[in-house]
């Protein structure tokens, strides 16, 4: 189980991690004109410390979700209440209903029109 404000805690010092990553102290490192693979060695690593950062905030999110103990399809029930086959597969008699609440006074399709 995870503690309250966990993942503000991990949030934050992502945060931290990523501001001394790309200070100019770090950077002033490799800043030289050494190539590794080809690339000089400050591209190389703002490459790989920006590709690291987003890995670790990836993880950070996935450690989140995995906490509560729902499936993927619970948690997709939490963002969309109803089922995703009845939006994507809207069965005859939903469009029917839908047309006439959205008829104008005369009874009419007003996109039949």
């Amino acid at each position: 189980m995870s503690r309250p404000g966990e993942k503000g805690e991990r949030s934050i010092a992502l945060f931290l991690l990523a501001l001394f990553l790309f200070s100019p102290l770090v950077l002033s490192i490799f800043n030289r004109g050494e190539l590794f693979f080809g690339l000089p060695s400050l591209v190389a690593y703002l490459f790989f410390a920006w590709g690291g950062i987003i890995a670790a905030i990836a993880w950070s999110a996935w450690k989140g979700r995995e906490r509560h103990g729902l499936s993927d399809q619970e948690r997709g029930a939490e963002i969309m209440p109803y089922p995703v086959d009845d939006v994507l597969n809207p069965k005859e008699d939903s469009r029917e209903k839908f047309a006439e609440d959205h008829s104008d006074s005369t009874g009419e399709d007003p996109n039949a029109r």
